[in-house]
């Protein structure tokens, strides 16, 4: 091998090392991106199933309906 070609065997490894330092900061970007999407998506269907379940709903509506002023007459409020 001369001068030359270990000049230009150089030059291409240095093209491949930019090349996957490239692509491997594209892949990164696309992981966060979508585990952020993820966690979202992940979240919404927590908050809905729970909205949906009825639970959080039943349990307040159970509370206030136990308590005593709920029955009581209470006179009519009015911002005058």
């Amino acid at each position: 091998m001369d001068v030359t070609s270990t000049k230009f065997l150089a030059a291409i490894e240095a093209d491949i090392l930019r090349a996957q330092i490239f692509e491997l900061g594209v892949l990164l970007i696309a992981l966060i991106l979508s585990a952020w999407i993820t966690y979202i998506v992940i979240k919404a269907a927590i908050r809905d199933g729970i909205n949906e379940s009825g639970l959080v709903r039943n349990s307040w509506e159970r509370t206030v309906e136990r308590h005593e002023t709920r029955k009581s007459d209470l006179p009519e409020m009015r911002a005058d």
